[in-house]
């Protein structure tokens, strides 16, 4: 499971020196006119949710900052940011497009916008249990097109849908947390897949297989965690290894442990009908170098040292997924007979596979041009279009989740 770090104040009571505080912690590339823009949208917000609360008990203000945080880890633009603060602040009646308009641009007034209507669509199909299938399934598919004008309207649901899912344990009753649960791994799980955001993905994932197979979670977790020292040790000799190894052909590289995720490890049990013995990627390491051709050196060393477990080799690199991941993976039998999966890729690449398609916005807001994020927004934005009236109301869901799921590359 994903281990969540936060400079969010704690306290129920934020104040203007807490805003100020957690200010100091964005990115030092913030311009001081850019800060000054958060700081009047905290403060806006502030004056509008006051001290509202959410149903898990957290008060929006704390729960707004959070989502904007996610998206600072993305690496997003001030823009993005100052809208996800403000992105509930339309629902109270002291703030108006206009106000926001005026004091912050038409551009973030009208993702705002789009954000409020899509709450509106969540708000009533959360309060009215007695909506059809079909009557809940078209609001689904109503808001997933909704958010395909602005890209940043997309990040900024999958932040907020990600920090709602974070804070499920707190407050909220069993069916609220499995509706939810299901709509993440029905919707939103498999758009970050589409955007290739692996990085907010792989934590949906996880959170949906906790509320949706507790018991199952908690058996892998625990076999994790039981192993984790022997893993450590394991990995450690592993990294010591290579970087011996490639030192001498004169190739840098930095080497991780790679964390593995529950729902994969769930998924993969499930898809070949194993054991968790019987996974070979529990043992795992990344290598970052510099460039395409350091990654086949690379792969030569690895499998100039162990040997490689047939049909456990995926070459991204030469053929990349649909969300454009790149990477090389590969599978070995290492020390002691025991399986070890192998991640190689650039620095470029991996970026791009844990940022995915926010990794390209920092190309477009700086003027340049960047086609590859031109062409996968015109990608999605067709994706969902092609999903209007065409699609029979009870089969969206079924549709959305497999169009959305990215196809195996051989």
């Amino acid at each position: 499971m994903v281990t969540v770090t936060t400079n969010v104040p704690q306290g129920d009571l934020i104040d203007e020196q807490d805003i100020r505080d957690w200010l100091d912690t964005l990115p030092a590339t913030l311009k001081p006119a850019e800060r000054e823009k958060l700081y009047a949208a905290c403060e806006l917000a502030r004056e509008a949710h006051q001290s509202e609360r959410l149903p898990t008990g957290e008060t929006v203000l704390k729960h707004i900052l959070s989502v904007a945080e996610i998206l600072v880890q993305l690496g997003l633009d001030c823009r993005a940011l100052v809208a996800a603060i403000l992105h509930d602040v339309l629902l109270s009646n002291h703030v108006k497009v206009e106000e926001l308009q005026r004091r912050f641009g038409v551009p973030v007034a009208r993702i705002v916008s789009d954000m409020a209507r899509i709450a509106a669509l969540n708000i009533s199909q959360r309060e009215s249990r007695h909506l059809s299938e079909a009557d809940h399934q078209e609001n689904l598919r109503r808001m997933v097109l909704s958010i395909g004008d602005d890209i940043r309207v997309v990040l900024i649901v999958l932040a907020k849908r990600l920090h709602e899912m974070r804070m499920l344990k707190h407050q909220l009753p069993e069916e609220d947390r499995t509706l939810l649960a299901r709509e993440t791994e029905d919707i939103y799980a498999p758009l970050a897949n589409r955007l290739g955001i692996w990085q907010i993905k792989w934590e949906l994932e996880d959170l949906c297989l906790r509320y949706l197979h507790p018991d199952e979670y908690r058996s892998i977790a625990k076999r994790l965690e039981g192993r984790r020292a022997e893993r450590e040790v394991f990995i450690g000799s592993i990294i010591d290894l290579l970087q011996e190894r490639l030192r001498a052909i004169g190739v840098k590289a930095e080497i991780t442990g790679r964390p593995k995720h529950i729902h994969s490890i769930w998924r993969k049990m499930k898809r070949k009908a194993v054991d968790f013995d019987q996974i070979f990627d529990v043992r795992a390491v990344r290598l970052l170098v510099d460039s395409i051709a350091d990654c086949y050196a690379a792969l030569g060393v690895v499998h100039g040292i162990w040997r490689h477990i047939p049909g456990e080799f995926d070459d991204y690199i030469a053929t990349p997924k649909a969300n454009m991941y790149r990477s090389i993976h590969t599978a070995v039998i290492g020390p002691d007979d025991r399986p070890l999966e192998i991640q190689i890729r650039t620095r470029e690449m991996h970026a791009h596979a844990e940022l995915g398609v926010a990794a390209h916005w920092r190309y477009k807001e700086s003027g340049k041009q960047d086609r590859e994020f031109e062409r996968r927004i015109s990608q999605l934005r067709a994706w969902l279009e092609t999903r209007d009236e065409a699609i029979e109301h009870e089969d969206f869901v079924a549709n959305l989740k497999t169009g959305l799921e990215s196809n195996r590359v051989y």
